[in-house]
């Protein structure tokens, strides 16, 4: 669904920028130049840009977690029967 209000991000640094046309299907409108780095974008991207952005923060967030979680499982385990193997 695509939305006609244009929106303006005045003063945003280059990070920003990217992550507001990041979306793969993002169409810029206008363009940041200067040290105003001025940026025009679609409505439409700025949604699409976001979520993007907040799938995948969720996604390496709970990838992290898993592998840390199997790391820590993984030591107990190991320093556990190394116990059990001295305590004979």
């Amino acid at each position: 669904m695509s939305f006609p209000i244009i929106l303006t991000v005045y003063n945003c640094g280059p990070k920003l920028f990217d992550m507001y046309i990041w979306s793969r299907n993002a169409r810029v409108v206008g363009s940041h130049f200067g040290l105003a780095q001025l940026a025009v974008v679609e409505v439409e991207v700025v949604v699409v840009g976001i979520v993007e952005v907040v799938v995948v923060v969720v996604v390496v967030v709970v990838v992290v977690v898993v592998v840390v979680v199997v790391v820590v499982v993984v030591v107990v385990v190991t320093l556990l029967i190394f116990y059990l193997i001295q305590s004979f």
